[in-house]
């Protein structure tokens, strides 16, 4: 047996008899499990609260601290290579004695740093944690160390040690002495032949031990595998050669004093999963700019806002490039531009600057690379990355590339960053919102499942499934924190579900038992919804009580019978069957496209509702002043002008537009008065835009009458024209309002027309 082998034998036992001692300290006296449970007081093990600190919180890059000695590469022994983050935390504390203390933040930071270069150089575990240690040969007399570090490099590290930072490993290949390293392996022999009572002389080096618990992890140097995200592939973990660098800034930092591996991985995971990293490949984060009021000497100008805005129809804008129908419009986070997304298979995006200065009703961006037909948009939360879902079962996320100028903004193509396909059902409405750890896009599908995408991972990582008996989803809204999600269908049946325990709570039933066209939430209680179901109403609805509490419609007179509760009060979910049966779908066919309202708008902070739907009107309903409501766009020029009423039914709030018989009379009066001027009436008013074939028979007519005939038609020709342009000749589909550069309502309809009004 030659002494090498003498010294490994040596070792061995040294190792059995420490880990004998260890497991019989571990082994529980007494019987640990009580009643089906541990007790941790019966292991010795005292429960302490760990605080996780974030060292970059903002994922900006961390300044390079000057005190950490730049390492020359002619003089050191190997290179960085890629390395995964969970190991370099795994192994971050692996080179530091147990008994060294805890130290500030910064510090620690800093010590991170350079304990992470000095793993990456590819030297003996031991020799880099003797290295290190000797820093703190002042608090730890015990440790033996080993310095292979030059002496200029040791006094300028000595010079900073009120600070505690180590030094990287330096080995200057030209310069090495045997001497010092048969020195070093000499020592470290007789250490480890000190603890056995027994000695050996060789003249080769013995391998090093220690003489603490601590486990030696090593960490092996691959290449970091990549989330490729293209238009061929997206979620994979495809292997790269030079990925990019992870900050080392965002080490975790705990108030864990103890030096236990299992601990520290556990705050490592839990550090990850509570502070990730920002994904920037949607882009910057941006917000609504705040309009500063101006003032001219010592009075402020008039800015309008959202909240002291009232629409009067001026059309601004009318755009005519889409080629199918309009089926959502989503406005910008900060509100510079909006998205449009129809049936013929495109996104567009519309810079709301221009409908101002430099007026042009062309798109600047289009987004044709998903195919198939739009059918839902939503905007990635605070960023301007756009998320669409097509009927042919893809979702893409795509980035808008805004830049800001003094004169006109740049747009850049725009960039696909995720992309996923469903099987066999597509997304009908979808959401995006962040919950501080996940990215979720929230969509529901033709098929009824209602599904969490997480877009870190592009994993569904949860999925709710409304019965198919209730008819197709049709609408969807959460509340501002993100505990309830609410969904409704094609035969009026609203479920209710729980996101953060993930379960259903309970269904119920319109009382009209039609399509629910819109869902909303009521801006002024937290727990109320405004529905869009029915004969051209719209409702709003307690969520917690299951209690209409205020219905806003259109009376066209030929409703027969009154008002009564039953046609305000929810009913109970049937079964299956009845569902399914006869009388549900009459009840689907009574009320058709054409007598619906399909776009709802509440804005924040505002007393005022905005409505439009299938009758092509665009309305205001003043929440404060009923009788102060009217129609924005879509009255004919010979329409008698509504009237707005408010009556109280079981505590109901029930609020109508009407048209009343007596301005009837007074509007006939009216133009009787203006045919016996001196200008004759030359069309008649109950048939706007057709010219009366009827001649005026006057004996006293002549050449006058005729020529102010004539311009009387011109004039008429004229109005009717504007008119024809302004108002929507298909069913409007969606609704928008943008505040910059100030409050304008945008509208889409059923013939790909965009318009935009003041």
């Amino acid at each position: 047996m030659t002494p090498e082998d003498e010294e490994k034998i040596a070792a061995m036992r040294d190792y059995i008899y420490k880990l004998s001692l260890a497991k019989s300290n571990a082994r529980p006296s007494e019987n640990i499990v009580e009643d089906g449970n541990i007790s941790l007081k019966n292991l010795g093990i005292t429960p302490h609260n760990v605080f996780i600190i974030p060292t970059n919180v903002d994922g900006h890059k961390a300044t390079t601290n000057s005190l950490i000695p730049k390492l020359d590469k002619a003089n050191v022994v190997g290179t960085p290579s890629p390395y995964r983050l969970k190991s370099a935390q795994s192994s971050k504390n692996s080179l530091i004695e147990p008994s060294v203390p805890r130290i500030s933040s910064e510090s620690n930071l800093q010590l991170l740093r350079t304990e992470e270069q000095a793993r990456l150089i590819p030297t003996g575990l031991n020799l880099a944690r003797n290295n290190i240690g000797q820093k703190f040969a002042a608090k730890n007399q015990s440790t033996t160390s080993i310095s292979s570090e030059p002496a200029d490099v040791s006094a300028a590290a000595t010079s900073k040690s009120h600070k505690r930072i180590p030094t990287p490993i330096l080995i200057n290949v030209s310069n090495a002495s045997p001497s010092n390293s048969a020195t070093a392996a000499t020592s470290l022999r007789d250490k480890h032949m000190s603890l056995v009572g027994r000695t050996i002389e060789s003249p080769k080096a013995a391998a090093a031990t220690s003489t603490n618990t601590t486990t030696a992890i090593a960490t092996l140097e691959i290449p970091l595998p990549y989330t490729y995200t293209g238009p061929n592939g997206v979620g994979l973990d495809l292997p790269i050669n030079n990925p990019p660098r992870k900050n080392l800034g965002t080490f975790v930092s705990s108030t864990y004093e103890g030096n236990d591996r299992n601990v520290k991985n556990l705050l490592d995971s839990l550090y990850l999963k509570a502070f990730p990293e920002p994904m920037s490949e949607f882009g910057p984060k941006v917000t609504k700019a705040l309009i500063q009021p101006t003032t001219r000497g010592s009075k402020p100008t008039n800015i309008k806002t959202i909240q002291n805005w009232k629409p009067d129809g001026t059309l601004v804008a009318h755009m005519t490039e889409h080629k199918g129908a309009i089926n959502q419009i989503c406005v910008s986070p900060d509100h510079n531009f909006f998205a449009s997304c129809s049936d013929d298979g495109t996104v567009k995006i519309w810079d709301c600057s221009r409908f101002v200065k430099n007026f042009n009703n062309r798109s600047r961006v289009t987004y044709n690379q998903q195919g198939g037909k739009i059918k839902c948009i939503a905007f990635i939360d605070s960023t301007h990355s756009i998320a669409a879902a097509s009927d042919n079962g893809s979702i893409h996320v795509f980035r808008i590339d805004y830049v800001p100028g003094t004169n006109s903004p740049k747009y850049g193509k725009p960039v696909t960053v995720r992309e996923t396909y469903l099987n066999e059902e597509y997304a009908v409405t979808m959401e995006h919102y962040e919950t501080g750890t996940d990215s979720i896009l929230l969509y529901a599908t033709s098929k009824g499942n209602i599904c969490g995408l997480d877009l870190r991972t592009m994993e569904v990582i949860w999925t709710f499934k409304n019965p198919k008996s209730h008819g197709v989803i049709s609408a969807m809204v959460t509340d501002k924190k993100y505990r309830w999600l609410l969904v409704g269908t094609s035969r009026g049946i609203f479920t209710l579900w729980d996101l953060r325990f993930r379960n259903q709570l309970r269904s119920w039933v319109h009382p009209t038992k039609s399509r629910i066209s819109k869902l909303l939430l009521y801006p002024q209680k937290p727990l109320w919804i405004i529905v869009a179901a029915g004969k051209n109403e719209v409702s709003i609805w307690d969520v917690e009580k299951i209690e209409c509490k205020e219905v806003f419609g259109v009376r066209t007179g030929d409703e027969k019978g009154g008002v009564s509760l039953d046609m305000f009060k929810a009913l109970d979910l049937p079964g299956s069957g009845s569902i399914l049966r006869s009388a549900f779908t009459a009840h689907e066919g009574s009320f058709s496209a054409d007598n619906s309202i399909r776009a709802v708008l509440y804005p924040h902070d505002c007393n005022y509702m905005i409505t439009a739907g299938s009758d092509r009107k665009i309305r205001l309903w003043n929440h404060k002043h009923i009788e102060d409501s009217y129609v924005i766009v879509g009255s004919d020029i010979d329409e008698k002008k509504p009237i707005y009423s408010t009556r109280q039914f079981d505590g109901i709030h029930i609020h109508y537009e009407s048209h009343s018989i007596y301005r009837g009379v007074n509007s006939t009066s009216m133009n009787n008065t203006t045919s016996n001027s001196s200008t004759p009436n030359s069309h008649n008013n109950t048939n706007g835009g057709s010219h009366s074939s009827h001649s005026v028979n006057n004996s006293n007519s002549n050449k006058k009458s005729s020529k102010n005939t004539n311009s009387a038609r011109n004039q008429l020709i004229s109005v009717q024209q504007q008119q024809l342009l302004k108002n929507h000749l298909d069913c409007i589909t969606d609704l928008k309002i943008t505040e910059l550069p100030h409050p304008m309502l945008i509208s889409g309809d059923r013939d790909g027309i965009i318009k935009v009004f003041m």
